[in-house]
């Protein structure tokens, strides 16, 4: 009988704290703290390159800057180009996280010392003055004798010798032509007399 009520309250007992365990409520989770927003994007302009640093009038000059994001996030970076502290022109490039850019310009004309400038670096470069062109070399035109018994001016030997070779040539060239004529007309009248030859040839054996 002992055992039957020692049973009957330990089964009670179990019951009573399982019970209770399942009324206690379960605490909600802790929620993770939000991470830091990141930073924005920071830009730093390095590396200004100016080609050539000494130019003529007419060439053109190239400046060269390196942007880079050193920032959290991606941006647009709007570069000004400034010619002795006055804007000259400016261009947006867009660079990612950790990214860099090259941005250029150019310019020509003008003369003297100059400063060029992209963001916050700056550097100079200088326009030579225009070169005068070179002067035209001078002809004086040689004298021309003239004689009262001479109506045309006196010409040297050398023109002289070159007009008789000229002529010389000139003469053989209407004796080669003469030559080639004749030639061209005796084979004609071979050709004519081996004609006649073969048409009397052929008469000859038909009257027999």
């Amino acid at each position: 009988m002992k055992i039957t009520y020692l049973f009957i309250a330990t089964t009670l007992f179990l019951i009573l704290g399982v019970v209770g365990c399942a009324a206690e409520p379960i605490p909600a989770p802790i929620p993770a703290p939000a991470p830091p927003p990141p930073s924005p994007a920071t830009f730093t302009v390095t590396n200004l390159i100016i080609t050539p640093l000494i130019a003529q009038p007419t060439e053109t000059i190239t400046i060269t800057a390196e942007v880079k994001n050193t920032g959290g996030a991606t941006g647009n970076y709007l570069a000004i180009f400034k010619l002795n502290d006055e804007m000259k022109a400016q261009r947006k490039v867009y660079i990612t996280v950790g990214g860099k850019e090259y941005v250029s310009f150019q310019v020509r004309g003008g003369q003297g010392d100059y400063f060029a400038s992209i963001g916050e670096i700056s550097a100079g470069y200088t326009v030579l003055p225009p070169t005068p062109p070179a002067p035209l070399p001078r002809y004086d035109p040689p004298p021309v004798l003239n004689y009262p018994s001479q109506p045309y001016p006196l010409y040297s030997d050398d023109l002289r010798r070159r007009q008789q070779e000229y002529r010389a040539w000139q003469t053989q060239e209407a004796l080669n032509r003469l030559q080639m004529e004749e030639i061209e007309r005796q084979k004609l009248r071979y050709q004519e007399e081996e004609e006649r030859r073969r048409v009397e040839e052929m008469m000859r054996k038909y009257l027999q």
